[in-house]
């Protein structure tokens, strides 16, 4: 569950970084009427929270296609990557310090507190369904004694404003205290959302904000969904209504305009949402140009593929150089280094590295994060009369990282093992990727050839290659 919640987390991210620009969009175009171009858009950022994938492109302007690692929890220094190095470098510190992992404890604290969340994100779904669920129902119940009048047209005593309910089937219901002339503007308006299929739009936004209910920015879209799906329709009706009919139209949306209380995310309702701006827009709205529309749609493509898509990993070209830099003696001296090693006349520190994967990923700055996933063997062989015998050693799947600048230079920023006891299996599954995880759990496949490489070590150091 905990890896789900995360999993829709960074889905929220990568929505959010689009959502910003076409809030700019809109603001741009907030003084033209029609907004089907900008529906286009919302309906684009619901296809990004919706898609549990995304094409890499070198065009996306995503900063980072997984800020939070599904494995963090595990992690014995938790991390995240927003793809923006100045504000890794100051979360990243204060994350570590507060959430590494106790060896003395059962369970991480990023594991307590993720799982809460998740909790609460589900306790927050099933909110929402109830929520819908309820308010269906006692529309329903209202609506038991309303009559047809026309084609798709129902007439009820017990509701106060007009709406289109269903989804397979949809109806359009009138209060039957409405006069004839306000309900030819109604019909208009809601046959509108008909052709455009509506309703079915703002249900799939409304099940969407109700998985990512935590994310302040997609509430934000989906209430500036709504009120620019009704400017669409409005446009739409009124396309070839004169400047009176117009008026009349306005009027009408007056006439059924609803206190914010009585809102719902059900019913398509006639005068719902944003009744001013709706009026300022059939009134004063412009109509865009055949070229405003041209540029605008273009901009919309360009948006598709900017924020639509993940970022691409470093191509090859940029991780031969970082692999060139990371030769087998910066890997081997780091491993030393780690171990405090100090070789003497009598005391031989070895080490054996095998190489699982090695991962390279494209900095800000120009510079490379090399990830090496190792099963390293550190081994301490005494002088022992005409032979060597093991002091101590330790064999263990590890992961270092190293910052690779352009120059070839590399600085090493993590030397990872997993936990003892009960954390060491699910330490190693969650930081190494899941195609190597299980060997290396499996130390004995490789531990005669490193042992082998450590005594040839030893056999040269003393010379006894002739024993």
């Amino acid at each position: 569950m905990t890896e789900l919640f995360l999993s829709f987390v960074n889905r929220s991210i990568t929505a959010g970084w689009m959502i910003l620009p076409v809030l700019c969009l809109r603001w741009c175009l907030r003084n033209f009427r029609s907004k089907d171009l900008i529906c286009i858009l919302w309906g684009l950022v619901g296809l990004r929270l919706a898609l549990p994938f995304s094409l890499p492109t070198p065009f996306s302007l995503v900063p980072s296609a997984q800020t939070i690692p599904t494995d963090i929890m595990y992690a014995s220094s938790p991390a995240i990557d927003t793809g923006l190095s100045t504000l890794n470098q100051a979360v990243n510190p204060m994350l570590s310090a507060s959430f590494s992992p106790n060896p003395a404890a059962s369970a991480n604290p990023l594991q307590i507190w993720l799982a809460l969340a998740a909790l609460i994100w589900v306790i927050g779904i099933a909110l929402f369904a109830l929520y819908a669920l309820i308010s269906l129902l006692r529309l329903r119940h209202r609506l038991t004694e309303a009559v047809p009048v026309g084609e798709n047209v129902w007439v009820c005593d017990h509701i106060a404003s007009p709406f289109l309910l269903g989804l397979a089937h949809p109806r359009i219901y009138l209060p039957s205290s409405l006069d004839p002339q306000t309900a030819v503007s109604v019909i208009a308006h809601e046959h509108a959302h008909l052709m455009r299929r509506d309703p079915i739009w703002k249900a799939v936004g409304f099940v969407l904000l109700a998985l990512y209910w935590f994310h302040p920015l997609v509430w934000v879209a989906y209430i500036l969904f709504c009120r620019d799906m009704e400017l669409a329709c409005d446009a739409r009706a009124t396309r070839d209504f004169s400047p009176a009919e117009r008026k009349t139209y306005a009027e009408a949306l007056l006439a059924c305009s609803l206190p914010h209380a009585v809102r719902s995310f059900c019913p398509l309702a006639f005068g719902e949402i944003g009744v001013k701006s709706r009026i300022r827009a059939l009134l004063q709205g412009k109509k865009p140009s055949r070229l405003l529309v041209i540029l605008t749609a273009c901009v919309i493509v360009a948006l598709a593929v900017c924020f639509l898509t993940d970022p691409v990993p470093s191509d090859q070209s940029e991780s031969s150089t970082s692999a060139l830099a990371l030769t087998d003696e910066v890997i081997s001296d780091a491993i030393l280094t780690h171990y405090n090693a100090h070789s003497t006349d009598d005391l031989l520190c070895t080490e054996s590295h095998i190489p699982l994967l090695t991962t390279y990923r494209q900095n800000d700055d120009g510079s490379i994060k090399v990830t090496a996933y190792l099963m390293v063997l550190y081994l301490e062989l005494a002088r022992d009369g005409d032979w060597f015998r093991e002091q101590s050693g330790s064999h263990i799947p590890t992961a270092l990282t190293f910052h690779v600048q352009p120059d070839g230079s590399c600085t090493l920023t993590e030397y990872w093992e997993p936990g003892d006891g009960s954390l060491y299996a699910p330490d190693i599954r969650a930081k190494f990727p899941a195609d190597i995880a299980e060997r290396a759990l499996d130390t004995q496949r490789y531990i005669d050839e490193q042992m082998k490489a450590c005594y040839d070590q030893a056999i040269a150091y003393w010379g006894l290659e002739d024993r």
